[in-house]
């Protein structure tokens, strides 16, 4: 083995084992922001997982959509060999709260595998601190930074908004506007990822009238994109294009036009309105009059 190959191996080596964790002696340190914090190893039995374990309630990561797909990346591995990456972790009431690690917490829940941690005092920013770090490997999607810009925006305005994350303002609109979307729609794309800011945002002009306000057949619509998932698997394009021709389907009836009686007299009834029309080209005085009388004769009949 040549110098280069053997610089080259240790360097892939060193790579693979590398840590944000430091042991020195018999102590074991999270590294969070620069600061080397004291910490344990715990390792959770698989089957004890979900009943010791939660997610740190501002990880922007929302635990409710992970589904298989959606740690493809991670699966194979974890199955095949355990996970070799600990998780970051605080003790919170007898139970263990989750910084760093969701998707893989996830994960060994799925495959049957345990759950190793580094447990240290953290505080709630070094919390949040450490579950951004995370969420680095695996960016979160445009519906999830859609909630976080709603609660950015209960204390700053769009501008604002836009500025603190180094986007335009367009993308702030469009992702909260995905956030918005009913978790039963959301759930019928195959990962949050799959679904885009600016396909969240034509879904939610098409359902939304107002704010929170469903316009008129919007839940048939996402109805018949849950049924539509259940005989198949659907790909993002596949709901918009349901949501859309289900709502730009002309009403029942289609639009009324107007019946010619003469070449100059045209009537326009709407049934379901209770309405007529009349329309008159070159109209003679005395014949206004006569449908005057008309009408008010009949109205007197009513």
């Amino acid at each position: 083995m040549n110098n280069n190959t053997e610089a080259l191996t240790s360097s892939v080596t060193m790579a693979s084992v590398r840590r944000r964790v430091e042991q020195k002696a018999d102590a074991l340190f999270v590294v969070v922001a620069g600061k080397k914090i004291p910490a344990r190893r715990v390792v959770i039995p698989h089957a004890e997982i979900e009943e010791k374990t939660f997610v740190f309630n501002d990880n922007e990561r929302i635990q409710r959509f992970l589904n298989p797909k959606a740690v493809a990346d991670i699966l194979p591995s974890i199955t095949e060999s355990g996970i070799d990456k600990d998780a970051t972790a605080r003790e919170n009431n007898g139970r263990f709260e989750v910084a760093d690690g969701s998707r893989r917490r996830y994960t060994a829940i799925l495959a049957g595998q345990d759950y190793p941690m580094l447990v240290a005092d953290l505080t709630d920013e070094q919390m949040l601190q450490a579950s951004r770090t995370g969420n680095n490997y695996k960016t979160t999607s445009e519906y999830e930074k859609g909630h976080t810009h709603q609660t950015e925006l209960l204390t700053m305005n769009v501008s604002q908004c836009a500025e603190k994350n180094n986007v335009h303002r367009n993308i702030i609109t469009r992702r909260v506007k995905t956030a918005s979307l009913p978790d039963n729609l959301v759930a019928c794309f195959p990962t949050l990822n799959d679904l885009s800011a600016r396909m969240g945002a034509d879904i939610y002009d098409l359902i939304f009238a107002d704010k929170d306000v469903l316009r008129p057949g919007a839940t048939a619509a996402i109805a018949k994109v849950e049924a539509e998932k259940q005989e198949r698997e659907l790909e993002p394009d596949d709901v918009l294009a349901i949501i859309k021709d289900a709502m730009t389907q002309p009403k029942p009836g289609g639009k009324v036009e107007p019946e010619a009686i003469t070449p100059n007299v045209k009537i326009k009834h709407d049934a379901d309105k209770g309405t007529a029309t009349f329309q008159m080209k070159n109209a003679d005085p005395g014949l206004v009059e006569e449908i005057k009388k008309l009408v008010l004769s009949w109205e007197g009949k009513q």
